[in-house]
């Protein structure tokens, strides 16, 4: 290798890793694409937390948050995942929505992990999250799925509790 080359060589080198190491602060690496800075992660025992905005940058969503504590909302193309601010998924701190990174992913079919020597947060496309569902279509007459919903004063219920009853399913939601 010449000089100039290995002078081209090395600069391109350190172009490379300047995308994948940075050099001051953290990363949100999405499966595609060479990571977006976000602001320190808050650790909490096993838990790792970043903002909501950082997220959605990184994964190239659009972000919405329901006021006031409805749920963090990240979509792209047509597809909404909500994450509720239950205080597990999401969580306002001051003015900053942050979302807890491993139950984030899992919310957007997403694998995550933590490399703390590059302060990465490395995002992957989980094979499993990814395939669509075994669902077999319901025949008109049979019995559908047993759902089970959170009633206002917090009790959950399953449909098949009103067995033997009519009963209606609205879906609704405000996004």
């Amino acid at each position: 290798m010449q000089g100039n080359d290995a002078g081209f060589f090395l600069a391109s080198l350190a172009t490379l890793l300047a995308a994948i190491v940075p050099l001051d602060g953290w990363r949100i690496v999405p499966p595609r694409g060479n990571g977006r800075p976000c602001a320190d992660p808050v650790e909490e025992g096993s838990a790792l937390w970043v903002g909501a905005d950082d997220l959605a940058a990184a994964l190239g969503t659009s972000l919405k948050v329901v006021p006031p504590e409805g749920p963090v909302v990240f979509c792209r193309e047509g597809n909404c995942v909500p994450l509720p601010l239950d205080g597990r998924a999401a969580r306002r701190s001051g003015e900053r929505v942050l979302v807890e990174v491993a139950a984030a992913s899992r919310g957007l079919g997403l694998r995550s992990r933590v490399d703390s020597g590059a302060r990465a947060i490395l995002l992957e496309t989980d094979p499993v999250a990814s395939r669509p569902a075994a669902t077999s279509p319901v025949e008109v007459g049979s019995p559908g799925p047993d759902l089970e919903l959170t009633l206002l004063d917090g009790k959950r219920v399953r449909i098949s509790a009103f067995r033997g009853q009519r009963v209606l399913v609205q879906a609704w939601a405000s996004w």
